[in-house]
């Protein structure tokens, strides 16, 4: 099955390409998916010890559940489309636009292999590590905004408790919006390759429409994930 994979993607400007928006997707956005992440995880954890008379230990660890199973696999995406779903729609509607698209189809080369593919295979992966930077975040800042500030005991204590499924099942949640919302950014952009504005495929209507829509398929596929992996979930509590 991969060697079609293979034929699709030509190797030199599809791993450029691949590498490129890794850096810009998985890398860039750093800064913000830390700052989300260190202010929930500080307002959580006060919420817990104070609203609700929670232990520290006991209040790190529900924000670690809390992220891991809610907040981070849905709020990832979600600052991935914000961050580079209209650069993403941009960059294929102006290939497509400029007709580079069919020019590259005149070659026999398909674009799908030369963008659409590695933006897909980035987008997934950029939001797998941008999942990890957001639950270690929550971690550390949990850990330091806690009243009684016990950092090995409270760390210990979550570690003994933090189930492996609940990583996998959230790593692929984020990794599956972001290779979605990447595929639906890059159709809705291809769309200016017809060049037609009278039927409202402007680029600028093509790249808004593309991440509203990216949005809502986000947040649809999150509530059916979350739904369908509950019963997997509920049995490590």
């Amino acid at each position: 099955m991969a060697a079609p994979l293979f034929k699709l993607m030509p190797r030199l400007p599809a791993l450029r390409e691949f590498f490129r928006l890794l850096y810009l997707d998985g890398v860039r956005s750093v800064g913000l998916v830390v700052l989300m992440a260190a202010a929930l995880a500080a307002g959580e954890v006060r919420l817990m010890t104070d609203s609700l008379g929670l232990r520290s230990a006991y209040s790190v660890h529900l924000q670690w559940l809390v992220s891991v199973r809610v907040l981070g696999p849905l709020l990832v995406p979600v600052v991935f489309i914000a961050r580079s779903g209209a650069a993403i729609a941009v960059s294929v509607g102006e290939m497509a636009g400029k007709g580079e698209w069919r020019g590259l189809r005149r070659q026999g080369i398909n674009p799908f292999g030369i963008y659409v593919l590695p933006c897909t295979v980035a987008g997934s992966l950029s939001c797998m590590l941008l999942l990890c930077y957001w639950l270690a975040t929550g971690v550390i800042i949990s850990v330091v905004s806690s009243p009684n500030f016990d950092v090995l005991g409270e760390l210990d204590l979550l570690f003994s408790q933090i189930n492996g499924i609940d990583m996998v099942l959230a790593l692929l949640r984020a990794g599956l919006c972001g290779a979605v919302a990447s595929l639906i950014t890059c159709w809705w952009g291809s769309r200016a390759e017809l060049n037609d504005r009278d039927q409202g495929l402007s680029l600028p209507s093509l790249v808004s429409e593309g991440v509203l829509q990216a949005l809502v398929a986000v947040l649809l596929l999150d509530l059916l994930s979350s739904t369908l992996i509950q019963p997997i979930t509920l049995t490590s509590l």
